[in-house]
This record gives structure tokens, sequence and C-alpha cells, in this order.
């Protein structure tokens, strides 16, 4: 589940999106996701 703090992009030509969070100096990345896969399959990844 996406928190407060994270933000989600989903890229526009391609089936990917991306799980991310913005820090004061940072962008920390947590997944990069192919849409077209079962739903929540990188979860257990993380």
């Amino acid at each position: 589940m996406i928190t407060k703090t994270e933000r989600r992009f989903l890229v526009s030509r391609f089936p990917y999106g991306i799980i991310y969070s913005v820090e004061e100096d940072q962008i920390i990345i947590f997944a990069v996701m192919n849409l077209r896969r079962k739903p929540g399959y990188w979860k257990s990844r993380t």
C-alpha cells in the first residue's frame, strides 16, 4: 500500500509503474512494476 510519503507514476508509453518517495535531497525508488503481470507480484520483493 502506498503511504502519504510515497508516490506512484504510470509511464504513459509503456506498461510500467514506479513507486517512489521524494526526500529533502534525494529520490528513493521502491519498485518498478510491469502492469501487465499479476497485480501485487512485486510486493514480496521489497
